[in-house]
């Protein structure tokens, strides 16, 4: 169907169901990460009124740049500093990111940093390798880019979700989403969440209280709803704590001198990860990726700057902090000297360094399947990187995105020609 008779049936579907001057359907997507952006994009596109909410700054999750108003030339990507994409429709998608000058292919070079300081340089066949352009935060730009508006709230912590029902069959007609004041941030007719932590246990972990989606789908007695939430409760995942910096100067170019942009780190119990990436102000950005391990050790840290700690309200040490992040600074000037000897000061950036933890990077365990992302009785959907084939993957959260988006408007529209048939 196309997208202009898709948005024409999909707005005919919500006709009847509340009193407003817009019959299009009011989406409310909860996550600004890719699989979110991705999602509001295409619902845009096809006809949806769609409010985005993130609680950072800005759209990107963990495909975001920390930059800084003091000096604008800071541009570190801290999170995921490439995508590997691995299918044709994910090539295909992320080709129009490059042709609009939102993403550029990235030629590394990668490799391992074995235990004895050598460096194995490695490729892999069929899978290219992109960056946002010139930075990560560029690529949830471009997927927004060139769409119909769409209502952004940033800085905004949903802590409690409620459904809309009808009086009489207690039927789903929509949500309410509220901030931690109490205060209403979205009404709307669908829900699509990207980012699993309002649906995941370990939210009691960091802010206390029950996760708020579960707590609200225990009203609804949803058997789909319930197994997709359950799903979710099973999916784990891989903390990583990371060290951001940035050089200038003699000491940049001596990051420079490292064979590697991309390192994967054999054997050490601290450091997992190096990224070395030259900016185009000249900088260079380091970020030290911690292994699982230590980052579990060092759960508690969550970096004084983080979402977490700012707007959420998790607890956070100074002095926890700085223990943290010195035993990653430790481990990657170790590590670093072995390549370009002990006589080269890098442990004075410009900026940095800061800690940041992901605590949800990386999903493990079985991912949230196409058709258990989508909810219709509760007028709920799912995206990101734990729905769909390619978890933990930037390309499994933007097809997973325009997926959902697409079946979303698909079933409102199907829904709207069932009742007009009735008529």
């Amino acid at each position: 169907m196309r997208r202009t008779a898709l948005a024409a049936v999909a707005a005919a579907a919500v006709r009847g169901s509340r009193s407003m001057a817009s019959t299009a359907p009011r989406v409310t997507v909860l996550g600004g990460g890719v699989g979110g952006c991705a999602a509001a994009a295409n619902l845009a596109r096809t006809g949806a009124q769609v409010t985005l909410i993130e609680m950072g700054r800005g759209a990107g999750g963990r495909a975001t740049t920390r930059g800084t108003r003091e000096d604008p030339r800071i541009q570190v990507d801290h999170g995921a500093p490439y995508a590997d994409m691995r299918t044709e429709a994910g090539k295909k998608a992320t080709q129009e990111l490059v042709a609009a000058g939102y993403a550029a292919e990235f030629q590394g070079p990668f490799g391992t940093l074995r235990a004895d300081g050598a460096f194995e340089a490695s490729e892999e066949a069929g899978v290219t390798w992109y960056r946002g352009h010139p930075s990560m935060s560029r690529w949830c730009e471009g997927l927004l880019q060139g769409t119909p508006s769409i209502t952004k709230k940033f800085g905004s912590m949903i802590r409690r979700i409620e459904p809309v029902r009808e009086d009489v069959t207690g039927a789903v007609l929509g949500w309410k989403l509220f901030d931690k004041e109490g205060q209403l941030v979205s009404d709307c007719d669908w829900l699509v969440v990207s980012g699993s932590g309002v649906a995941h246990p370990r939210w009691s972990q960091t802010f206390g209280g029950q996760a708020p989606l579960t707590e609200a789908a225990a009203v609804l007695g949803d058997a789909r709803l319930d197994a997709a939430l359950a799903a979710i409760g099973r999916i784990t995942a891989r903390p990583v704590q990371v060290a951001m910096m940035a050089f200038e100067g003699p000491a940049a170019e001596a990051w420079l001198r490292l064979p590697f942009a991309v390192a994967e780190v054999e054997g050490d119990p601290i450091l997992a990860k190096i990224v070395v990436q030259k900016s185009d102000s000249g900088l260079v950005n380091v970020v030290a990726h911690s292994t699982e391990a230590f980052a579990v050790a060092a759960q508690d840290a969550f970096g004084s700057t983080s979402t977490a700690a700012r707007v959420g309200g998790a607890a956070a040490d100074a002095s926890r902090e700085q223990e943290v992040l010195g035993q990653l600074v430790t481990a990657l000037n170790v590590c670093v000297a072995r390549l370009l000897g002990p006589e080269v000061e890098l442990s004075k950036p410009m900026f940095g360094p800061l800690l940041h933890r992901w605590g949800n990077a990386f999903p493990v365990g079985a991912s949230l399947s196409a058709e258990e992302s989508l909810a219709p009785a509760s007028r709920l959907a799912f995206a990101g990187d734990y729905v769909g084939p390619r978890s933990g993957s930037i390309e499994g959260a933007m097809l997973s995105g325009a997926d959902v988006a697409q079946r979303l408007m698909e079933h409102v529209a199907s829904s709207a020609s069932a009742c007009s048939s009735c008529m």
